[in-house]
């Protein structure tokens, strides 16, 4: 598989997410922020916590969380999880939520506590 755009840029996103409990990430369509950079984000991280990825349709996250769950051989639920306006599938022990814009919540980046959030770009 050729190198996706964004995995020029993982090991900033990493340092990033080490000082920061939110990055923003613009690429363009196909590089790879969705469906490549969350699972490299898990498996190479280290971060406490879980990473909030959003995806501003109801469709999108839904189909984003099951591509993502699928690579790694679970359903959404698991490991990999969505939430959305009347539907979820997070359980405590989900690591990568999949969220809209209803659900994302950046004031809590904020807050001490704050969970580790990678804020997907839509274009």
């Amino acid at each position: 598989m050729a190198l996706l755009p964004v995995s020029a840029v993982v090991d900033e996103v990493l340092s990033a997410l080490q000082s920061a409990a939110q990055v923003m990430l613009h690429a363009p369509t196909g590089a790879g922020k969705s469906t490549w950079l969350p699972l490299e984000i898990l498996r190479r991280g280290g971060l406490a916590g879980k990473v909030v990825m959003l995806e501003p349709r109801r469709l999108a996250a839904k189909n984003v969380a099951l591509r993502l769950a699928e690579q790694l051989g679970e359903r959404p639920g698991q490991k990999v999880g969505y939430r959305m306006r009347n539907e979820s599938r997070c359980v405590p022990t989900t690591r990568l939520e999949v969220v809209t814009e209803g659900h994302f919540d950046p004031s809590t980046a904020a807050r001490p506590d704050a969970r580790r959030r990678l804020a997907g770009d839509p274009g």
